[in-house]
């Protein structure tokens, strides 16, 4: 597994380069910047490295070579500069530095505020080479400065006529025209942000003095060529409303459409389109799988032909002709004369492409279709294999799903929000850890979703992302319910205490820690007369826990009481005591305590022996109502008085119509729950049901947002949904870190029905494999344990193992045995 562990983050000066932009006075939303350096070079150098920081994106080339794009989202105080190798693209005589720069100013997913700017620095040889008055700068008319947005959550609702862009610009062989001026130097310091220069902000009027520039704290993505499956199907469109209204404010009844085989095929991934008078054409293609990239096309037509590319996640063959349903997602491309490439600036996430044409005569060749995915570098591949075939495909859509939203920040979708969540999205990490091996990306998603701390001590719960920045406005004036969410910010706290356990790290934690205890101080100061703390009338954050659990908001009070409660006693006090903070441990615990005793006395029914999350309001109300998070919660943390666990066990099995059951992302929590207690049986059937008959992972390869998503509409079909990677490895297989770093960890194998199973667990230590062959009553069950760990397995207590057995068991009916790391056994097992 990859870590961070020990190192600070490394503050950057990257003087005497200075922040540029266009020179003017004022810059618009969605605006697109050219830059270039040209330099002169008599032989290679060794070495040519650098670092570069855009606001709001940047895309770099050498020599008309593409070279990255970046950087990844940050909170304006403290931006991450990226790394950049540019030896391979130099030769000797006159070289080019080009970068293509995109200042989102209107608010995204991935882009909560900022102010535009470049600022780079590279090491040519001997020689510093940093961005400056010396580099030309452009205002290119191919894309429309001040552009509108697409969506609450996407600036960029991108238009690029290519009759208007300066082609070969980013080569060395290239002329500069009058369009290309004397970039602006601010004089900021090259080691604060750009949040902090000169540089035109008429929008927000936003400036900060505080922050700093630092080195990118994870690897750069990687990238790779899909094609596209086929062409799926085609119509003729005729518009009744001109095209380009309808794409501005989707106008209503605009069009009609003639569905028909348009498009002769020209060999591979290649389509000749004939003209059709004045009629549109509309072109479907779908890919294999889900993935997130840059979808890209060739058309060889005449200059003005107009192309909007349309992405979607799911759409139902013969249903919308246009699948302008997502989020309107669409760019617009303009063609010049003869053949044209065109990809997006800005990355979606998709299985559709259709291409709109028109404004075109006589026949036109579509080819190249296909996307630039991009992934996280991952150190492992997932190693699970499964002898249940439905599992595996559950499996391998899960993995997909992952390498989908965990990229440069660990999102729920990428199609709609691209914004972090703790909570129900930060489960993710888990899978992260465990099954791709991976540390740095959760310490980078810890440091900067700690970074949102608003003032009051809470967490903007989408941190880095414009979403709260919005919704706190919003809530000032009471338009929306979602404020910042206060149970994402209690989840929070879990996710650094998880860290710390899967790591054995608190050098990752020295950022995020003190925001814990300052959110401590909030809980303490809203908690109200009778102990509990509120769900209503908070101000301007909320309390969500789940969407579909809950008939009403004040029946959330029971599940929100008992996380908080667990948060402080399981997670934010060990944490206290591992930064030696024992008396902050002994006041948090106590803390929690009390919530518990508080909620015991509102929510414990001695009639049910269980929690009714609406049992003050019982007699009015009329029925009982139960919620799987509440339920889940009191079995995994030991908040059942006198350790009465057998209702809430009986409840989560039976699902009766009272019990509200939460959306697939919180369906972690029953399944923690039950196979905590035995009860896998249960949790592996819902995988082999209703998890693996998901639309999503049979059409998409990827795990849906909700239980029921629908084709042609704004469902998410690639979500954060983790629960089958998450049981595979702590449900299967049982692995958990018992101390910190996995110097001691649980194997509580719960096999059931299957007869092969081979998952490897990744740890700080070393990989743990898990391999098991047969069925109950003859199975052989292999073990590789790593160096300088043990382990503690745990099964039936009617096997006799030639192992040593632990003094004490604290589940009943299980032996525990030791296994000592650096070996390899196999054991046969009759009744586990």
């Amino acid at each position: 597994m990859s870590s961070v562990f020990g190192q600070n983050t490394r503050i950057l000066d990257l003087s005497p380069a200075k922040w540029i932009w266009y020179p003017s006075d004022r810059v618009l939303q969605n605006t697109f910047v050219l830059f270039r350096k040209e330099f002169n070079l008599n032989s290679v150098p060794d070495s040519a490295i650098g670092w570069i920081l855009a606001d709001s994106r940047y895309q770099l080339f050498v020599n008309g070579q593409r070279v990255q794009w970046g950087p990844a989202p940050f909170d304006p105080r403290w931006p991450e500069a990226d790394p950049v190798d540019i030896k391979q693209y130099l030769h000797v005589g006159k070289n080019v530095i080009a970068c293509e720069v995109l200042f989102y100013g209107a608010g995204d997913g991935t882009s909560p505020i900022g102010k535009a700017g470049l600022i780079c620095k590279f090491k040519v040889g001997n020689k510093y080479l940093g961005s400056d008055a010396t580099w030309k700068s452009c205002l290119p008319k191919s894309w429309p400065a001040g552009q509108y947005k697409r969506f609450f959550l996407r600036s960029l609702q991108e238009e690029f006529d290519a009759r208007l862009f300066p082609y070969e610009w980013n080569t060395e062989n290239y002329v500069s025209t009058a369009d290309w001026l004397a970039s602006h130097e601010s004089e900021t310091s090259a080691a604060k942000p750009s949040i902090s220069t000169d540089i035109p902000d008429y929008q927000w009027q936003a400036y900060g003095v505080t922050g700093d520039i630092r080195e990118r704290s994870i690897p750069m993505m990687l990238e790779n060529e899909v094609p596209v499956k086929q062409l799926t199907e085609s119509a003729w469109i005729t518009w009744k409303r001109p095209a380009k209204e309808y794409f501005d404010v989707m106008t209503k009844n605009a069009y009609t459409a003639e569905r028909a085989n348009i498009a002769r095929m020209d060999g591979p991934n290649s389509w000749i389109v004939p003209s059709n008078g004045k009629k549109a054409a509309a072109l479907t293609f779908e890919f294999k799988d889900q993935c997130v990239g840059w979808p890209h096309f060739t058309i060889e037509a005449p200059a003005g032909t107009i192309i909007e590319m349309l992405v979607h996640e799911a759409h139902e063959p013969g249903k919308d002709v246009l699948i302008n349903t997502h989020f309107q997602s669409w760019t617009r491309f303009v063609c010049k004369e003869g053949v044209n490439t065109f990809e997006p600036f800005d990355f979606e996430s998709l299985r559709w492409i259709q291409l709109h044409i028109s404004n075109y005569s006589g026949n036109i060749k579509i080819s190249n279709v296909g996307i630039r995915r991009r992934q996280y570098p991952f150190p492992d591949k997932p190693r699970i294999a499964l002898s249940d075939t439905l599992l595996q495909r559950l499996i391998n859509a899960s993995v997909n799903t992952l390498y989908n939203s965990a990229q440069e920040t660990v999102v729920d979708g990428m199609a709609r929000e691209r914004q972090q969540y703790s909570g129900d999205g930060s489960h993710q990490l888990h899978p992260i850890y465990q099954t791709l091996g991976d540390s740095r990306l959760p310490a980078r998603f810890i440091k900067t979703f700690s970074q949102g701390q608003t003032t009051e001590g809470y967490f903007m719960d989408s941190w880095p992302a414009f979403d709260r920045l919005a919704r706190i406005m919003e809530r000032q004036v009471q338009l929306t319910d979602w404020g910042p969410i206060l149970d994402h910010s209690v989840g929070f706290c879990f996710d650094n205490y998880y860290y710390y356990m899967y790591t054995g790290d608190t050098a990752g934690l020295h950022e995020s820690f003190p925001r814990l205890l300052n959110f401590f101080e909030y809980l303490k100061k809203i908690r109200t007369a009778d102990n509990l703390l509120p769900v209503e009338n908070l101000g301007i954050p909320s309390v969500w826990m789940d969407h579909q659990a809950y008939q009403m908001q004040r029946h959330k009070q029971c599940a929100f009481n008992l996380y908080t409660s667990a948060m402080c006693i399981k997670a934010l006090a060990p944490l206290c005591r591992a930064f030696n903070q024992n008396e902050a441990a002994a006041e948090i615990e106590q803390f929690g305590k009390e919530l518990l005793q508080a909620t015991i006395k509102k929510f414990w029914s001695r009639q049910e022996q269980t929690f009714v999350v609406n049992l003050p309001w019982l007699a009015k109300e009329g029925n009982p109502r139960y919620c799987d998070r509440s339920l889940s919660t009191a079995i995994l943390f030991n908040q059942c008085p006198d350790g009465n666990i057998n209702r809430s066990v009986e409840l989560l099995i039976n699902r009766p119509p009272q019990l509200g059951l939460s959306y697939p992302c919180n369906a972690i929590w029953p399944a923690w729950a039950l196979s905590s207690v035995g009860h896998m049986d249960v949790v592996l059937k819902d995988l082999q049901t209703k998890w693996a008959s998901m639309a999503s992972v049979r059409l998409n390869n990827t795990l849906q947002e909700d239980w029921i998503c629908y084709p042609d509409s704004p469902s998410q079909w690639s979500h954060c949904a983790q629960t089958p990677l998450i049981m595979m490895h702590q449900g299967i297989t049982g692995i958990k870190p018992i101390t910190a770093g996995y110097k001691t960890f649980q194997i509580y194998p719960q096999l059931m029905d299957l007869r092969a199973v081979d998952i490897t667990t990744n740890t700080v230590a070393g990989p743990i494999v898990f391999k098991s062959s047969g069925e109950l009553g003859n199975r052989k069950l292999s073990l590789e344990i790593p160096v300088g760990t043990t382990a503690e397995l745990i099964v039936d207590n009617r096997e006799y193992l030639n192992l040593k057995k632990a003094d004490i068991s604290t589940i009943p009916g299980k032996t525990i045995y030791i296994i000592k790391g650096g070996t390899k056994t196999t054991l046969l097992l009759k009744h586990t």
